[in-house]
């Protein structure tokens, strides 16, 4: 009869992450609070940005159905494609997309608010009720609950008020920059990815929906929802899309570096 116990490295990377939302859902102390804060993904030009932070922030996750729909997809194709690689080529593949979903998720957020973190360095720069002006309309426009015209309009009569816009601006830019990403979805789509293109014609049921389709083809209506739904957010559509799709470019990219390496010891 075949095992079918987990492996040490899929139960290692199981446990690490129940450790994780066990820890930080139900333990709320400021040295807790830090720890997550320090292992969440911030976007580079934040102060609380790490570079190890693209490795820890696949473990957390936001609440319990975040963390149980990516163990379900880790448990179901981290399953298969490990036994397909082996324990030592599967965790360098799961930790490659993880971190590569978190580059391509911190560069596209980046992109996406360019204008506003411009607009917010030029205003510390050189701190007007103008520029101030500029600044307020772009932020409002990330988060509509802040409307700053009363702040313009008292600016532009008191210059007094210039250091508790420039505290504003440095506020902004914290908030959009330093807003965390959690989860271990990019690492997740690339397993899905990895399975689609490997055992393509093989079909998968879609959860809560009677309709089976093949590997090949629920990979890609996937990522063409993902893309879409990358390309024009939805308001309050708090998803990492771009983390999602650049788990997927860095499967891509790895297995055909694996399979081009392969072909060459012929």
């Amino acid at each position: 009869m075949q095992n079918r116990q987990l492996s040490p490295t899929l139960a290692s990377i199981l446990v690490i992450n129940l450790i994780c939302l066990i820890l930080f859902t139900f333990v709320n102390t400021p040295q807790v609070n830090e720890l997550q804060d320090k292992m969440a993904l911030h976007l580079f030009n934040s102060s609380r940005f790490f570079p190890t932070q693209y490795l820890t922030y696949m473990f957390l996750h936001a609440n319990m159905g975040h963390f149980l729909t990516n163990m379900m997809g880790l448990l179901i194709f981290g399953t298969l494609l490990e036994r397909f690689w082996g324990e030592k080529r599967f965790l360098i593949f799961y930790l490659v997309t993880g971190i590569g979903g978190g580059i391509v998720f911190t560069l596209a957020r980046y992109v996406e608010h360019y204008e506003l973190f411009q607009s917010i360095d030029l205003f510390l720069l050189s701190p007007t009720p103008e520029l101030f002006d500029t600044l307020s309309t772009k932020y409002y426009i990330f988060d509509s609950h802040v409307d700053l015209t009363d702040k313009v309009k008292a600016f532009y009569e008191h210059k007094e008020l210039k250091s508790s816009c420039i505290q504003d601006a440095i506020n902004m830019k914290e908030n959009v920059a330093g807003y965390p990403c959690v989860g271990a979805s990019g690492a997740i789509f690339g397993l899905l990815f990895a399975f689609a293109y490997l055992f393509p014609n093989t079909e998968l049921s879609l959860m809560f929906l009677p309709i089976t389709l093949p590997a090949k083809i629920f990979v890609l209506l996937y990522g063409a929802y993902e893309l879409f739904f990358g390309l024009y957010k939805a308001p309050g559509d708090k998803v990492a899309h771009w983390g999602h799709l650049g788990g997927v470019l860095f499967a891509y990219i790895l297995l055909y570096i694996w399979q081009k390496s392969r072909k060459s010891l012929f």
